[in-house]
């Protein structure tokens, strides 16, 4: 499943899988557009405002759109302490600091240098978000008995999306996201066998924190993998064999 996960990457790498299963309660009910706007909305907003949190991140990638077992799931976080931040996603750590952002790619075996960026991120782009609405075929809405709501969007058809659900809870928090792409995928398993299908990709969110006390050696310091000597940056020997891209640029003063 190495072709899906690293389209997964590349899709996840402008945003942000464990939950526990549960009956819906409710029938499912129409939904208006501006409806799922506004709660979009309030559960971006979390993430913006707050300037000091941690939530833990899960990631479950599906071949199909019905599997009930995932061919790969992936631990991660997001932390963010004012203008530093640091996010896991599918093994790659991306770390922002006062000098620089860099990410750090297990799987590739790469270390990207760029300049420091404004935080302005939330899991969904309301904007692009909105957009794709303007796409949806049906808009409806699912209470469960917890008290959380799930929304679904069905797509008419694209390249990218044939359905979008998301889950709040009762604190109008994001718990989990689904997407349900368009496009069918082949991919060998170690058997050699062709898996044929549409890929599913869920995102949950678990264990809002709140004025966390982080270190920052730990979290959000870059030294863990490299050093500056001089004017040249130097890999540390646990990094020593990946590639280094370094795209940072004078900025003007």
């Amino acid at each position: 499943m190495r072709k899906l996960t690293s389209i997964y990457i590349l899709i996840l790498s402008t945003v942000f899988f464990s939950f526990t299963q549960e009956k819906n309660t409710g029938a499912w009910e129409i939904a208006s557009k501006e409806e799922v706007m506004t709660v979009s909305q309030k559960y971006s907003e979390w993430f913006l405002k707050n300037l000091n949190y941690k939530v833990d991140i899960n990631y479950a990638s599906y071949s199909d759109h019905n599997s009930a077992t995932a061919h790969d799931e992936f631990s991660g976080f997001y932390k963010r302490n004012n203008n530093n931040f640091h996010t896991l996603v599918m093994g790659v750590n991306t770390i922002q600091n006062e000098k620089m952002k860099l990410s750090i790619d297990t799987i590739s075996r790469f270390i990207v240098l760029n300049n420091k960026i404004a935080i302005d991120q939330s899991p969904v782009n309301t904007k692009d978000f909105s957009t794709l609405l303007d796409n949806a075929k049906s808009i409806k809405k699912q209470k469960t008995n917890t008290g959380e709501i799930i929304y679904r969007i069905d797509f008419k058809p694209n390249a990218l999306y044939s359905a979008y659900e998301f889950k709040i809870n009762s604190k109008g928090l994001l718990v989990l996201m689904k997407y349900y792409y368009s496009k069918e995928l082949k991919d060998e398993t170690p058997s050699g066998s062709i898996v044929k299908g549409k890929p599913r990709l869920e995102v949950s969110f678990n264990n809002y924190q709140t004025n966390v006390s982080f270190n920052y050696e730990n979290d959000f310091s870059e030294k863990k993998y490299l050093r500056e000597e001089g004017k040249k940056i130097v890999l540390n020997n646990k990094y020593k064999n990946f590639e280094l891209k370094d795209y940072r640029f004078s900025e003007k003063k």
